[in-house]
């Protein structure tokens, strides 16, 4: 009876984690909470620009500003205060059209994050400190516009 109990305990378990988000195990991780996209505007009388965007989609991501960008993969660390994300950085880019520079050399930025339900609080450290606490000037908060 012991362990009939046991192995419909982990099935739920494992149910309930691969039901959390597609293509990654949930288990309560904020790797599915990351999941989908993200945005950042602001409104100047009845004109909405959105001014950073984030889409997270598995293990990738796609970061874009008005100006540029940058994408690759990421890996968190959530047990950390303040939590940890490093983005491994493949692709950045500044400027618009033929105007446009690319840089393909990688590159990991050590970063910091908060996510609840419907927002996402990032701070992008360089490649050799990481950001030890939030800094209202250097953070940028995302409100979600869909789930991954």
């Amino acid at each position: 009876m012991l362990k009939k109990l046991v192995v419909f305990g982990l099935c739920v378990f494992a149910a309930v984690g691969l039901a959390g988000c597609p293509g990654t195990a949930c288990f309560g991780i904020d790797t599915c909470r990351l999941q989908g996209t993200w945005e950042a505007s602001v409104t100047v009388g009845s004109t909405t620009t959105v001014t950073n965007k984030m889409v997270i989609t598995d293990d990738a991501f796609v970061y874009t500003t008005l100006t540029g960008g940058f994408e690759g993969t990421y890996k968190i660390n959530a047990l950390k205060d303040p939590k940890e994300i490093d983005f491994m950085v493949t692709r950045s880019w500044i400027g618009f059209g033929a105007l446009q520079i690319v840089d393909s050399t990688p590159r990991t930025n050590l970063s910091i994050y908060s996510v609840s339900k419907d927002v996402l609080t990032v701070q992008v450290g360089d490649q050799v400190s990481r950001p030890v606490a939030f800094d209202n000037d250097k953070m940028v908060s995302l409100a979600r516009t869909s789930s991954g």
